[in-house]
């Protein structure tokens, strides 16, 4: 879902636009991706506290940690770009001015590289459910 989602906001910001529809459905989009990482990481804990392995197998494997390092960083880039969204969106309740070209491209730069980490992700899982150090 998360993928899904991210991937929708960064086509979204690729193509120029001047319509506040685009605003609003960038912002619809980007609560669904906060939803999606929200139940990716309640998923996570849950399955390493209430798993079979439990949760020694997993602290002890360097994946875990960094799975939750790329995890974390994509979360920063997140709140990047959702703090971007309300900023845009406050701007154009107040003046009806949409982002500049310029603005939407740096959204979409961040974008591209918070959907790039997301590749390590489900890498490091696999390493970290078959234990391989």
């Amino acid at each position: 879902g998360w993928v899904t989602f991210l991937a929708a906001q960064t086509a979204l910001c690729h193509i120029p636009w001047n319509q506040s529809a685009v605003l609003l459905r960038l912002m619809r989009l980007d609560k669904l991706a906060w939803v999606c990482a929200l139940l990716l990481l309640v998923s996570g804990f849950a399955r390493m506290f209430l798993g079979m392995k439990g949760w020694l197998f997993f602290a002890t494997q360097w994946a875990l940690y960094a799975k939750l390092a790329v995890f974390f960083l994509m979360l920063v880039l997140e709140f990047w770009v959702s703090f971007r969204y309300r900023s845009w969106f406050a701007q154009w309740q107040g003046q009806q001015q949409l982002p500049e070209p310029a603005q939407i491209k740096k959204v979409y730069r961040v974008l591209m590289i918070q959907t790039h980490l997301m590749v390590a992700l489900p890498i490091l899982a696999a390493l970290l459910a078959r234990g391989i150090v």
